[in-house]
């Protein structure tokens, strides 16, 4: 059995971005100023839309949960059954 930590609160924001190897990079922060980082999303041409993407997890979860919760009659639809897959894998189970 898989032992289920929570994850950090959210809201999630990007933090100050550096410079390494002449790239940006950003940090994941919470939104909590004393809290630690989440991430650092280390220099790529996708950097920064992973840094969103990463930032906006605690709020996804949430909206799906919710939409997972509402929208059970349409339990196999294929949307449906991809929502599951994904809150499997965000809560550890998948």
């Amino acid at each position: 059995m898989i032992e289920r930590t929570p994850h950090t609160p959210g809201p999630w924001k990007i933090g100050a971005h550096y410079a390494e190897a002449q790239r940006q990079a950003y940090d994941v922060l919470p939104r909590v100023s004393h809290a630690h980082r989440i991430c650092r999303v280390r220099p790529s041409d996708e950097a920064y839309a992973n840094a969103r993407l990463i930032a906006a997890a605690p709020m996804l979860l949430a909206a799906l949960r919710q939409i997972m919760a509402h929208e059970a009659r349409y339990h196999e639809s294929v949307s449906y059954l991809i929502a599951c897959a994904a809150l499997r894998q965000a809560e550890g189970a998948a």
